[in-house]
């Protein structure tokens, strides 16, 4: 559906692209670019003209949203405060992402230039449906795509009217409601992340943990902080308060707040796909970080992070904060039932009271064979003498 709801929207931009290319004469633009005639024949049938670049292919798209069944990337964007506007130019600047022969359209109209720069969309879209002049709300829209990372500007260092604008491929792919690969992201779906239920949470923490989905419902444009060891249950916890949420997770572990590109990207990915933003980062003692605005303030941020250090942030976000101790000896013998099940041939009570490893690295699921001893753990697990007691009397 998000890929159909895509199509839907781009074919209001591909409207305006072919009446505006050749000042209104729709059968002089299809002869200078015959491939416009394709579009123009799946749309007659259900549109004239006229409606299809106006008033009327805009009621009929937010109906058919309005009927959907399922999450769409576009419409994301519109509740986080994106307008039509800015939807539409945003689709006109990436036409030659779905199809490069708009490139030849733009090329024409330039004189040069195979993508749409920033004077030729205001230029095309200054005028609305009803004749109304609206450079000013155009060229606002532009700007504030460009600002939020939603557009990208290849010539920086040009005049702005000539600034060429592109839509960054990750964005493009969302939008259709396509996974994109980013090397320094990665996305996990909903079903994917454990539940909140089943999230072995340390006794000391236990009711701070059950309540942190109903806090971020109260807060939504809370930074909440679980700070805690490497490897000790901040991600998963993160993972199932995303899954409480109903809501997918994105985690990076660079420092993409020292990029400002990276830091765009990062936002905008999160609200088209309605994921809980997640970073992985640990300070050292004393050190303090500030983290940018985000754009749309319309979703927590979440760090899994050390104990030591300060963040901050430059929007004035509200901070919520939890510590993760290390696990207990009882947690531990929970963490290693769950890893090696209950027929397992070690004693789990003695590797929980001799080995004080943290959950993660409980859970790296080692493979025991029958000496007792394991193959591919990393990691020295020493066991008590036959017969003797674990602490808790396991």
């Amino acid at each position: 559906m998000p890929a159909q709801h895509f199509r839907l929207a781009l074919f209001g931009a591909v409207g305006r692209v072919t009446v505006a290319c050749r000042d209104g004469d729709i059968r002089s633009a299809v002869e200078a670019h015959p491939f416009l005639a394709r579009y123009l024949e799946q749309i007659a049938p259900h549109f004239e003209l006229d409606e299809w670049v106006g008033g009327a292919w805009a009621q009929a798209l937010a109906e058919w949203e309005s009927r959907a069944t399922q999450p769409l990337p576009m419409v994301a964007l519109l509740d986080a405060g994106v307008s039509r506007l800015q939807l539409d130019l945003m689709l006109a600047a990436g036409l030659i992402e779905e199809d490069s022969r708009f490139g030849d359209v733009f090329e024409a109209a330039r004189g040069g230039d195979r993508r749409p720069t920033f004077g030729l969309l205001l230029a095309w879209w200054r005028v609305d449906a009803d004749g109304t002049d609206r450079t000013d709300a155009v060229q606002a829209a532009l700007l504030e795509l460009i600002h939020t990372g939603l557009l990208h500007v290849l010539n920086p260092e040009a005049p702005r009217a000539d600034w060429m604008l592109t839509v960054p491929s990750p964005l493009w792919d969302a939008l259709a409601g396509v996974i994109p690969c980013v090397g320094w992201l990665r996305y996990i779906p909903m079903q994917s992340l454990p539940r909140l239920a089943d999230y072995v949470a340390p006794q000391l923490a236990l009711s701070q943990c059950l309540a942190l989905p109903q806090a971020l419902q109260a807060h939504p444009d809370a930074v909440l902080l679980v700070r805690g060891p490497r490897h000790n249950g901040r991600k998963t916890l993160l993972g199932a308060v995303a899954r409480e949420l109903g809501m997918p997770l994105m985690l990076t572990q660079e420092p993409i707040y020292e990029d400002e590109t990276r830091w765009r990207l990062f936002g905008a990915l999160c609200t088209l796909l309605g994921a809980l933003p997640v970073i992985e980062r640990d300070l050292q003692p004393g050190e303090n970080r500030r983290l940018p605005a985000l754009p749309w303030k319309s979703r927590p941020l979440c760090l899994a992070t050390s104990r030591f250090g300060a963040w901050s942030t430059a929007d004035a976000r509200a901070l919520l904060a939890i510590e993760l101790p290390m696990p207990s000896e009882c947690e531990r013998v929970q963490h290693w039932l769950a890893t090696l099940g209950e027929a397992a041939t070690v004693d789990v009570a003695d590797l929980a009271a001799t080995n004080q490893l943290t959950s993660g690295n409980i859970r790296r699921k080692p493979v025991w064979n029958s000496s007792g001893s394991s193959s591919t753990t990393r990691y020295w697990l020493k066991l008590k003498p036959p017969g003797s007691r674990s602490r808790n009397g396991v």
